[in-house]
C-alpha cells in the first residue's frame, strides 16, 4: 500500500491521434511517431514508476505545452 504522501510526477500524455483541438501541441522528434501532446489528458504517476527518460523537449515546445495546460485548466 502506498503512502498518501508518496511523491508523484504530473505528465501530459503524448499521442499519435491528434484531433486538432486548441489543447493539443503538435510534436515531431527523431525516434517518435508523428504526434503531439494532449493537455486534456494531464495525469500523474508515482515517481517509483519512472524508470528511464525517453526524450527531452525543446524549450519552444515546452512553452506551448505549458500554455495548453493553462488554457485547459482555465488559468490563462
Amino acid at each position: 500500500m502506498m503512502s498518501e504522501n508518496a511523491p508523484w510526477c504530473p505528465y501530459v500524455p503524448r499521442t499519435t491521434a491528434l484531433r486538432g483541438t486548441r489543447f493539443e501541441v503538435a510534436h515531431t522528434a527523431r525516434g517518435f511517431d508523428v504526434g503531439g501532446f494532449d493537455a486534456q489528458g494531464i495525469a500523474g504517476v508515482p515517481n517509483v514508476q519512472l524508470v528511464r527518460r525517453v526524450g527531452v523537449l525543446d524549450a519552444g515546445t515546452l512553452v506551448r505545452v505549458e500554455a495548453a495546460v493553462k488554457a485547459w485548466l482555465g488559468l490563462s
